[in-house]
């Protein structure tokens, strides 16, 4: 429906281009069909190529949709979206949260993660990817359950969510005859050393937060003393 046109090979090889007018075109699927002959032999060689003709509204939400299989956050579901943002919210924000409806709470989150987001106008939120993150490494790392889906809740979760990735990590035994010990240290935190201590009080990989030099969170005397005076043993990194 072209038409045709007669050239003539420079060489060995040989690259044609040829502009095609598609405005007025009704939108679907097309093929254009490319036949090449050889006028000597009458040898010929037939190339296809399939077009979509798609309107500007189409081609901007198919970009939405691709953008929103690259981001890991709407692969989440609204429940786990919720719990995603639990540690971040202050009690009033939290209490609005729970008063609003799926739809309500879904543009609630959307809100909070643009508020926080450090590199606003861009699609990247790198701190909504940094607790996202965090979130999936205490559901694989810190669940008591087979599922996986709880680590968040639990305390090692809650402090891993709010402070991040520990700066040293210690394990092991106490004294005799008592529970296994986790200490997470910081030492960039609000420029001095934090400690959180964990023990597993019911020998079922739960383990409870007891002591802490983090401001609100629970403070044991006994705790900072042992700590202080070096009385805990069999310790590893």
């Amino acid at each position: 429906m072209f038409g045709s046109r007669l050239s003539k090979k420079p060489g060995s090889s040989a690259f044609f281009l040829e502009k095609i007018d598609i405005a007025g075109w009704n939108k679907g699927n097309y093929t254009i069909e490319v036949i090449a002959v050889d006028l000597s032999s009458h040898d010929a060689d037939t190339s296809y190529l399939p077009i979509s003709i798609v309107s500007p509204q189409e081609v901007i939400l198919a970009a939405q949709e691709e953008s929103n299989k690259s981001d890991p956050y709407n692969s989440l579901t609204l429940k786990q979206q919720l719990q995603l943002s639990t540690y971040m919210l202050n009690s009033e924000e939290l209490k609005t949260l729970n008063n609003l409806g799926d739809k309500g709470k879904a543009n609630f989150l959307k809100a909070i993660w643009a508020e926080h987001d450090p590199t606003k106008g861009t699609k990247k939120n790198e701190f909504r990817e940094e607790i996202l993150s965090r979130y999936f490494y205490a559901n694989k790392n810190f669940s008591t359950n087979i599922t996986k889906n709880n680590g968040w809740n639990t305390d090692r979760g809650r402090i891993y969510m709010e402070y991040g990735k520990w700066e040293r990590r210690f394990e092991g035994g106490f004294v005799s005859g008592e529970n296994p010990i986790i200490i997470w240290n910081y030492y960039s935190l609000k420029g001095t050393e934090i400690i959180f201590i964990f023990v597993d009080r019911y020998s079922n990989d739960d383990y409870l937060l007891v002591h802490s030099t983090a401001d609100g969170e629970i403070f044991s005397k006994d705790w900072d003393e042992y700590i202080m005076t070096g009385a805990y043993r069999g310790l590893v990194r």
